[in-house]
């Protein structure tokens, strides 16, 4: 049986002990998290839900299961989509409430990034509602971006039903989350259930809006920050879920990914970045060792927010600096296309097409010209003995 409980503080029970969420967002990998240490896997569907909770099971992992709902307020003024969706949850509910890997119920996620009306708010209680009826055994949740104090009202209203609010907040406003929660009328638990990196809208940009990604380093910093604070407020967050457990397109293939893609060619073959390792560090309260990454990135003497413009057929410089000293320096440089085809969150982005791959030895090296005007990125990947690879990148225009 999974309990709430509030003495001094809220705190999630699994058959009458404490488990605080030491949770991965994605299902790939399950078995590595587990052995690093995460006690639990976060779905955006149910899409697989049976295949993910033997999976998770075979781990000793619990699952946050997530049934979809649609951002676009239209349909829940639907009773053909209404009706449609409660008999998906309803049959779901009753063939896996008494699988011993489900921790909770999740209805959508960032429903409230659509225009939010109180019939949609209506509508996951009346979900809420018919979960519990079902099943007496697990709590439900719904989740929201940013800690949205409209949103927070909103659900502290229409949703009684709602046991648990799941926050995705990213690097830059993570410090705003208990604060915001404090303002609102929701006064029940959280779990951050998207967190890492800076957000791609909120980081800085060149004039021509490509968005400058965080180096390998920065982001283990980014990371640590923002886990601390996890943990600081335990007494109303729950635990979390970090993201992405996985590897994604979205603006660059490293900027959400933990993993490094696989390329087919034998450069990258999923590798943990360092992020992986910080984690393990987190969840077990050890200090993170020295690995090797990257911390800054130049072209022509210049980072990313100085607006690169590099004259079409010029060779260009390009300059990186490690977080550590190592005797044999083996790089993969990719330039590729700015993405443009960015998706929902990401979803059907489009990995943009590759200009020039290259394995080079050196932190710093000459790159040949590009003849078409446009927008490009350099990625460069350190591919460490040790396992783990290194990343960072930098947007430029070829005039």
């Amino acid at each position: 049986m999974i309990e709430i409980k509030k003495r001094e503080k809220y705190k999630l029970y699994v058959d009458n002990k404490p488990f605080f969420i030491k949770g991965v967002g994605g299902a790939s990998n399950i078995e590595l998290a587990a052995k690093l240490g995460a006690n639990s896997i976060r779905t955006w569907s149910c899409e697989n839900g049976e295949k993910i909770l033997e999976k998770a099971l075979q781990y000793n992992m619990k699952v946050m299961l997530t049934f979809e709902l649609e951002k676009e307020d239209k349909c829940y003024f639907s009773e053909n989509y209404k009706d449609k969706k409660k008999e998906e949850i309803r049959r779901f509910v009753k063939k896996f409430c008494k699988h011993k890997a489900v921790l909770l119920w999740n209805l959508g996620n960032e429903v409230n990034l659509g225009k939010t009306s109180k019939e949609a708010w209506k509508f996951i209680e009346e979900l809420a509602d018919m979960i519990k009826k079902i099943d007496k055994l697990h709590p439900v949740a719904t989740i929201i971006a940013w800690a949205d104090k409209k949103s927070l009202n909103s659900i502290s209203k229409y949703c009684h039903s709602i046991d648990i609010v799941g926050i995705n907040a990213y690097a830059k406003y993570f410090n705003k989350i208990i604060e915001n929660y404090e303002q609102s009328l929701y006064s029940g638990p959280i779990i951050i259930t998207e967190w890492g990196t800076i957000g791609h809208w909120e980081s800085e940009k060149t004039e021509w809006e490509a968005p400058i990604e965080p180096t390998g380093m920065e982001r283990v910093k980014l990371y640590e920050k923002s886990y601390e604070y996890i943990v600081k407020n335990s007494n109303v967050i729950l635990g979390s879920y970090v993201f992405f457990w996985g590897q994604k397109q979205e603006i660059t293939p490293t900027w959400y990914s933990m993993f490094a893609e696989w390329d087919g060619k034998g450069n990258l073959n999923g590798e943990p970045f360092a992020v992986v390792k910080l984690m393990e560090c987190l969840w077990k309260n050890n200090k993170m060792p020295e690995i090797l990454d990257i911390s800054e990135i130049k072209i022509n003497g210049k980072y990313g927010k100085e607006n690169i413009k590099i004259v079409s057929n010029e060779e260009y410089d390009v300059e990186i600096v490690l977080t550590k000293k190592v005797k044999k320096l083996s790089l993969l440089v990719e330039v590729q296309e700015e993405e443009k085809e960015h998706g929902i969150a990401g979803e059907n982005a489009i990995r943009p097409k590759t200009v020039e791959k290259n394995r080079i030895n050196s932190k710093k090296f000459r790159m040949k010209g590009i003849n078409k005007s446009g927008e490009y990125r350099l990625l460069v990947y350190v591919l460490n003995e040790n396992g783990f690879v290194g990343t960072a990148n930098v947007p430029f225009k070829v005039t």
